[in-house]
C-alpha cells in the first residue's frame, strides 16, 4: 500500500508540474494577448486620427465640388448669353449695313439734286477748296 501511496504522490507530483507548466503557457498566452490588445488599441488610435483627417478632407473636397458647381453655372450663363449676343449681333450688323446702305443712297440722291440747283462745277470747285 505504501508503494501505492508513493506512486500516487508521484503521479501527484507530476501532475502539478504539468499543471503549473501549463499555468505558465497560459500566462505567457495572456501576455501575448496583452500586448496584442495595446497594439489593436494603438491601432484604432490611428485609425480615430486618420477618420479625423478624412474628415477635413471631405469637407475640402465638397467645398471644392460646390466651387466648381457654381463656376460651371457661371460659364453655362457666359456661354448661353454668348450664344444670343451672337445671333442677334449678326442679325443687328446685317440691319446696321442695310440703313447705311440706305442713308448713303439718299445723300447720294440729295447731293445729285443739290448739285444740279447749285451746279456741278460748284460742287467741284468746293470739294478742291475744302481739300
Amino acid at each position: 500500500m505504501e508503494q501505492v501511496l508513493k506512486a500516487i504522490q508521484q503521479l501527484e507530483k507530476q501532475m502539478n508540474n504539468r499543471f503549473d507548466q501549463v499555468d505558465e503557457k497560459f500566462v505567457k498566452v495572456d501576455q501575448r494577448f496583452d500586448q496584442v490588445e495595446q497594439k489593436l488599441v494603438q491601432v484604432d488610435q490611428k485609425l480615430a486620427e486618420n477618420d479625423k483627417h478624412f474628415g477635413v478632407i471631405d469637407k475640402k473636397l465638397e467645398e471644392g465640388k460646390q466651387n466648381f458647381e457654381g463656376i460651371n453655372q457661371q460659364l453655362n450663363r457666359m456661354e448661353t448669353t454668348l450664344n444670343a449676343i451672337a445671333q442677334t449681333s449678326n442679325d443687328d450688323t446685317v440691319s446696321i449695313l442695310k440703313r447705311i446702305d440706305q442713308n448713303t443712297k439718299n445723300m447720294n440722291r440729295d447731293i445729285e439734286y443739290l448739285s444740279k440747283q447749285a451746279g456741278k462745277h460748284e460742287l467741284y470747285f468746293n470739294r478742291m477748296n475744302k481739300n
